[in-house]
């Protein structure tokens, strides 16, 4: 299922816009119960950004948080206390292919996936244009 044009234009492309330098929306956002979808590329690069509820149930950031502690953290444009996010990588290089997985304390969940191949720069910078305050219950509820 597409997103329709004006629920996209309003909400969705504010947040995962389709042109985010040096990646660029590969098609338009997916949607399904409950989440959202936008693939990118940059080359041969490929990144799929999906956001959906999830951990929405007292504790859940807490223990996201807790549970997230061993793995390299992400910086993030919101406060930790309102998100947290980590990198699964395939090795400690520098530039090691990575996933990037984020919770908010709202309840939303983020996964950045790079599908083995995009090393973890990349996905940093990616997630600059990514407009993750400007997620809430009304963007769901467009679903």
């Amino acid at each position: 299922m597409q997103v329709s044009a004006s629920a996209g234009a309003s909400a969705f492309d504010r947040i995962l816009p389709e042109t985010a330098t040096p990646f660029l929306a590969i098609a338009p956002i997916e949607s399904g119960r409950g989440f959202f979808r936008r693939a990118y590329s940059s080359g041969a690069k490929r990144v799929e950004i999906t956001i959906a509820r999830l951990g929405q149930e007292p504790g859940a950031f807490e223990r996201w948080v807790a549970g997230s502690a061993n793995y390299p953290q992400a910086a993030l444009a919101l406060p930790a206390a309102q998100a947290n996010g980590f990198f699964s990588c395939a090795s400690e290089l520098a530039d090691a292919p990575c996933d990037l997985h984020i919770q908010l304390r709202s309840g939303f969940h983020i996964e950045v996936m790079g599908n083995g191949r995009v090393p973890r720069h990349d996905l940093i910078e990616l997630m600059t244009h990514v407009q993750l305050g400007d997620l809430s219950d009304s963007t769901l509820a467009a679903l």
